[in-house]
Order: C-alpha cells, then structure tokens, then sequence
C-alpha cells in the first residue's frame, strides 16, 4: 500500500437493524454511537485498515481516510403527524387547507443494512475523481467516476449520489427497494488547497436535478429536489419531494410534496407525480381544471335556491360575464351598497348578469324578502344557509359584500370587495 498516492475513502453506512453485520464494521469503523445523525461535515484523520475488502481499488488509490455516517432508522411520517412533531405546513399548497396526500400510508419503515463506499482521489496531475461504489458490492469496477475539478479551483464542488437502501415494512413484512437522495459538497479548507489535507466533504439531505418537460400546461420543470426531512429520519426518493416549474405564463411555481402518486393543484390542474426514479421525474396533469376561490380557478356550481323561485333550476352559464354579489340581512354596509347595485347592474347589463348569494341564517329568510323588494334588486337572489357546506364556505368568502366575476368558460377572472373597483372591471372589459 505504500506506493499507492493521494487518495481517501469514506464509508456511508445506513445504521443496521442486523447486530451481525454492524459488528463487522467496528474492527475498522470509528466508534459511532448506535442511530447518531448525519453529521453535516466529515472529520477525516482515521486511517482505514482491512482496505484488502475492496476489490479492483485503482491503483493510484492511497492512504486511505475513513468516516462512518449513521442514519436513524426510518419512522412512519404518519406518527410523526398525529404526533404533531411534523408541521401539517409542509403539505399546504397555495393557500388550500391542509389534507394528508392520497399515497401518505407509512407506519413502521426500518432500515436493513446497507453502505456506502465513496472515493476520493487526486491524480498525478492533481485533478479530483471520485469513484462511488452505489450498489454497496464492495467492488469498484462497475461503479461511478465523477470527475471533479483541479485542486486549484476546487472552492466548492457537488456530486449528486443516490443511495441504495432497503426498507422494511413491519405492517407488511415487506422489504423494498428505495433510493436516498444525498448531495456530496467537496469544499476547500484554504484558498488554494494543494493536496488532501485541505479537502473537506460535507453532505446534505438534498440532490438537484434538471429536466425539460412536455405539457399543455407547464413550459419546463428548472428542478426537483428530493428532501431528507429537517430531522432527517425519512429515507426515500418518493419522501419527500420539493419541484420548481416554469408554467406556461413564464410565472415560477414552487411546490412541495410527498409520495410518487400524489395529487397535487398546479396552475389550476390536477398534476400527479407519475414517477421518480431518481434521474426522471413525470408529472401527468389532468385536462380537468380544479373548482376553487381564487383568480383563475373555476366557480363552483351553485346548488341553493332561489328566494322567489324555489323551483327554478339555477344556470350559470352564460355568453356574457356573470357578477356574483354576496350578501347578508345583517350586512349594514352590503345593504347601503345596493343603490350603487342596482345603477351598476342597468349600466352593464349588455356586458354581464348579475346574480346574488344571500348568506344568511334559516329564520332571515323573510326578512331578506322584505330588503330585496324594498331595495328593486330585480335579478335572482339566490339562498345559501350558513353551513359548513355552504357555497359561501367554500369560496371562503371572508368579507360582506364580496363580488366574484366568472367568464363564460365558468372561470373566476375578478373579485373585489368594493362597487367602484368592479365598475371599473367592467367597464374595460369587452
């Protein structure tokens, strides 16, 4: 080994749930107490013996250096939900309420064994190579090469790796396959490093990719990250998943999620997250648009009655733009608004129809009658009771009087609180 040169090894090992196998570590492991965190940068100074169980090492390999990395073994997300130590937040998407995602159904996830071998060379030249032994065969001949950078201009540098790991499912008694997605930093500790001693490696819970994508919808995804979690006990490349994508509007959107399967509301669709399999992700969008309270999104359908015509089916298709005003008896300032109303609705008639959601309590009913005739609103008021099912519930409708503008394709296109500002809406508009 003496003639060998410039080189180091480290040895990432997932914490084994086989007392065997991690006993055979500890003839040339660092001593590392049981389930330690990753740590976020690498000491280096041990020197690595039995260097012999690996095969096919290149022989400009020397003086080989050692860290031993331990994970936690994995606990289901879903505890750590009930047991409120994981923020419902991570979940949220433009400003919907927060639902567990449709494949979220881990309970008892532990790691087998598995490792690492990552190696560090400088070559006779003093360029940076990094060999990853990523099926963890112990045998370098069909694994990686990374070329890095000189030395010289090695400030900082990434290499994107994907750890093979099994998983066991106790709920199941099921092992499976999964990747961790990890990302290599080789940084310097001077200015101007000039052989090992002034390399560092320092790891984080992240690898970031770039691909192009092809859809109605979405002009290209810049990149996904797969995330460890802030703790960093959740292994897996479908856990959890950050994606930034250019739309179709040039406008960035950034999300997050969590398993392959997923559903999630982008640019107004349903998107899936299809498939990962570390190198590729797949979204499938559906052509459906999503019904919702906002800019862009589809006005729901509305199921109450009218106050005058219970019988009357309720249509909100039209050729002109539709102008929902919502309103309520205990509403002081939507009833003194009403006159300007009645002006606004005789002015633009040719431009839009004009139909009101009375939110409201059942015994208002009447009374409601009685400032409708009293005030001449002569278009459909329709009754929506104040319940959780309520449509004004569902459009999260938070001040009184709220007007919603939808176009003949039923999309939500303005939404103001006062008259004037949806007079000028309307008057700009064709």
């Amino acid at each position: 080994m003496k003639s060998i040169k410039n080189a180091l090894i480290f040895i990432i090992c997932l914490t084994a749930t086989n007392t065997t196998i991690a006993q055979s570590f500890k003839k040339f492991a660092p001593k590392v107490a049981e389930n330690a965190r990753i740590k976020d940068e690498l000491s280096l100074d041990d020197d690595v013996e039995n260097v012999e169980l690996y095969k096919n090492i290149p022989k400009d390999f020397v003086n080989f250096k050692s860290a031993y990395l331990y994970i936690d073994p994995v606990q289901g997300i879903y505890e750590k939900l009930m047991m409120e130590t994981q923020q419902p937040e991570r979940w949220e998407k433009f400003n919907k309420r927060f639902s567990v995602p449709d494949t979220l159904r881990i309970y008892d996830k532990k790691l087998l064994n598995n490792k690492l071998g990552v190696f560090y060379m400088l070559d006779k030249n003093q360029n940076a190579t990094i060999v990853v032994d990523k099926n963890g065969n112990m045998d370098l001949s069909d694994d990686e090469i990374f070329k890095i950078s000189t030395t010289a201009n090695l400030n900082e540098r990434k290499v994107n790796l994907d750890l093979p790991v099994k998983l066991y499912n106790a709920s199941t008694n099921s092992v499976k396959d999964s990747l961790v997605a990890l990302e290599m930093i080789i940084a310097s500790k001077s200015a101007v490093p000039n052989s090992k001693e002034d390399v560092i490696i320092r790891f984080s819970n992240r690898k970031s990719l770039t691909a192009e994508i092809v859809s109605e919808n979405f002009k290209y995804i810049f990149s996904w990250v797969p995330l460890l979690s802030a703790n960093r006990k959740y292994l897996g490349s479908d856990l959890p998943l950050r994606v930034d994508i250019m739309d179709k509007k040039d406008s960035p959107i950034s999300f997050r999620y969590q398993n392959v399967g997923d559903t999630m509301i982008i640019d107004n669709y349903r998107t899936i997250i299809k498939q990962y399999n570390g190198d590729q992700l797949i979204l499938q969008t559906d052509k459906k648009e999503i019904e919702g309270y906002q800019v862009g999104q589809l006005f729901r359908p509305v199921n109450g009655i009218d106050i005058f015509n219970p019988d009357k089916k309720i249509d909100i298709s039209s050729k002109k733009y539709l102008v929902f005003d919502f309103w309520g008896t205990w509403c002081a300032p939507c009833i003194a608004a009403m006159p300007e109303l009645v002006a606004l609705e005789e002015k633009y008639k040719k431009k839009a129809d004009l139909i009101s959601i009375v939110s409201d309590d059942r015994n208002n009913m009447e009374l409601a009658k009685k400032i409708i005739k009293a005030q001449k609103l002569v278009w459909p008021q329709i009754w929506d009771e104040r319940t959780n099912s309520s449509l004004t519930n569902a459009l999260q409708i938070q001040f009184f009087p709220t007007m919603i503008v939808i176009n003949k394709e039923r999309e939500i296109v303005f939404i103001t609180t006062k008259i004037k500002d949806l007079q000028a809406f309307l008057e700009k508009v064709e």
